[in-house]
């Protein structure tokens, strides 16, 4: 592969990422809040609910499959580019909510993303079948 092409790719796969990381965020809000908004008596409760499922469900499994993506299809030495492609979207819940708890969590699912790619890296290094000669 010629090195433009591989530049190209990893621009490619970062956006996809990108988009694919947005598009579960949104989805995952919008399946929280049709779930609970009408099991609780109070909104504020439900909103606090949705909060925290967005918080501890939603972003952690955004975290995991980003880093699967991104490790599984990118080379084993670029695995890191992983938190590129989850930076768009913590950059903007670390703009819009500069709180310390906001900016620990979204480092926290940055970590996450980039050691899973790591781990998928390496399996996929693992179980990859041996060139025949």
């Amino acid at each position: 592969m010629t090195p433009a092409w591989s530049v190209m790719r990893r621009t490619i796969l970062i956006g996809l990422a990108a988009a694919l990381g947005f598009g579960m965020v949104f989805g995952g809000h919008r399946l929280a809040y049709r779930l609970f908004i009408d099991s609780g008596p109070n909104f504020k409760d439900t909103a606090v609910t949705v909060t925290l499922v967005e918080l501890f469900v939603v972003f952690p499994l955004m975290s995991i499959l980003i880093g699967a993506l991104v490790g599984f299809v990118e080379d084993d030495k670029h695995w890191w580019l992983s938190g590129l492609a989850l930076a768009p979207i913590l950059a903007y819940f670390c703009w819009h909510e500069p709180a310390l708890g906001v900016v620990i969590l979204c480092l926290s699912y940055e970590a996450l993303t980039m050691a899973t790619a790591f781990l998928a890296a390496r399996l996929r290094l693992r179980f990859r079948s041996p060139k025949v000669r």
